[in-house]
Parts: structure tokens; C-alpha cells; sequence
């Protein structure tokens, strides 16, 4: 499992419709007290093996040769982009296709959100997990992406994941003229569980023995989190009566 507390972003040189969406919103929304026009609710699965397409205005932000997993427009000015720059994702189409994928690569996540075409935010390289080995943010992969409004708040919800069973769960915010990201959690074999009614209001799952293994049914530890200034503060905490196996394969969940 890796350590929640760790995460800083790091601005560096480098940077949107996609796969799956269930829910899509485009509305007029005020955030910290401005009128923001145009803030574009979605939920999506970032497909493995699947090579998007980039508009024209960002092309440029994003390095040649690199493999984008996400594009996902904030609003009618902001964009967020998620892209790889190993080979990890296109030895995966080259093995699909029946060709050699050559020398198989750590993926290097690489995380950007512009505005009309330029950079406000480069993320993901330099995150470095207290206590485990420093090339983790190399060898990060976003799994699933969700953007959600509301009347207070304009955040996106990331799902991170390093190896067979550890993942980080964190936050985009709009702040200001700009973005600031907030950790979660981190979560053996569990999942981030997000709530329409109450944006700002989550919940971690993780196994409470992450030694058991990941098709073997343990109980979970259900954590509740809400968004308090600029970190999320525990509000409750159970243990699950009924047991699961992993949740690695479905590590983001939305309840109404």
C-alpha cells in the first residue's frame, strides 16, 4: 500500500472524448463564489491499449511519440490530458495486432490540464510515494477518470495504480484561475466510491488484510472522507460484515 502522505505536485515541461462516460453535464456553475460557464460532468474508464486523439491547440503540449489515455474536457476552456511516454500501452496494440511489442516499458504517467491551448498544470512524474521505491510515479497508471460539478465545487477524481494491488485515490480542484491536486488515500485491492449528492463527500475501501489474496473474499474497511478546506478529513470508518475479493478491475464506483 503506499502512504497518503506524499503527494506534491510538480510543474514541469511537457501539455481532450473518450471510452466510457455515465454520466455527462454541462451547466452553469459558480465556484469559489465566480460564475465558471460551461463545467462538463463525466465518469470514465481509461481503456488500456487505446491511443486518443488530441486536439489541434494542445498537439503541441504533448510530446511526440507518447500514448494518450485520457482527454477529457473540464469546461468550455479547460482540458485534462493523461498520457504515457514509455511503451507500455502500445506494446499492448502491437501484441493485439500479432506484431512483437518489443522491450516492454513502465508506462510514465504524465498528467496535464490547459486552458484555451496552454499549460496550467503538469503533474505525476515526480510523485513519490513515502517509504517506497522512487521510480513509483514512472510506474503509475491511471486507471479512471471522474469530473463532477456542482453548485460549489468543480473537482475530478483520479484512480491511480502501481503494481497488482496497490492504488492512490486523488483530487483535481479548480481553484481560483487555476488547479491545485489533493490526496485522498491510499487503498490495497479497494475502491474509491463517489456520490452525486454530495461531490465533495467520498469513500476508500481498502482490504483489511492486504496479505490475502486478491481473488480470495476478505472484509474491507470502508472509510468516509469529506473534502474540508484544501484536505480530506475522515468522518466515519467501518468494517464490512460481508466479504470481497479485489476491486482492482472496478476501482471507481458512483452512487446517486
Amino acid at each position: 500500500m503506499l502512504s497518503s502522505a506524499f503527494w506534491a505536485a510538480s510543474a514541469q515541461q511537457g501539455a481532450p472524448k473518450n471510452s466510457h462516460n455515465s454520466v455527462s453535464r454541462s451547466a452553469t456553475e459558480t465556484i469559489d463564489g465566480k460564475a465558471v460557464f460551461g463545467c462538463i460532468g463525466s465518469v470514465r474508464q481509461l481503456l488500456p491499449r487505446r491511443n486518443q486523439s488530441v486536439p489541434a491547440g494542445i498537439k503541441g503540449r504533448v510530446p511526440v511519440g507518447s500514448c494518450i489515455r485520457l482527454v477529457q474536457p473540464l469546461s468550455d476552456t479547460d482540458t485534462l490530458v493523461i498520457y504515457e511516454m514509455g511503451n507500455w500501452t502500445r506494446h499492448w496494440e502491437r501484441f493485439a495486432a500479432g506484431k512483437e511489442g518489443g522491450e516492454l516499458t513502465d508506462p510514465d504517467t504524465r498528467l496535464l490540464i490547459t486552458r484555451q491551448g496552454s499549460p496550467l498544470l503538469y503533474a505525476f512524474k515526480e510523485l513519490q510515494p513515502s517509504g517506497h521505491h522512487d521510480d513509483w510515479g514512472i510506474s503509475t497508471v491511471a486507471m479512471s477518470a471522474a469530473h463532477l460539478c456542482s453548485d460549489t465545487l468543480d473537482i475530478t477524481y483520479l484512480v491511480v495504480q502501481s503494481g497488482n494491488a496497490g492504488g492512490f485515490f486523488m483530487a483535481l480542484q479548480r481553484s481560483g484561475e487555476g488547479y491545485k491536486m489533493i490526496p485522498i488515500s491510499d487503498a490495497g485491492q479497494g475502491r474509491l466510491v463517489l456520490s452525486l449528492k454530495n461531490v465533495g463527500e467520498v469513500q476508500v475501501w481498502t482490504a483489511d488484510d492486504t496479505g490475502v489474496c486478491e481473488a480470495c473474499g476478505k472484509p474491507f474497511i470502508v472509510k468516509t472522507l469529506e473534502l474540508s478546506g484544501e484536505q480530506y478529513r475522515e468522518i466515519s470508518r467501518r468494517k464490512t460484515d460481508k466479504e470481497y475479493s479485489s476491486f482492482q478491475d472496478r476501482p471507481l464506483a458512483i452512487k446517486p
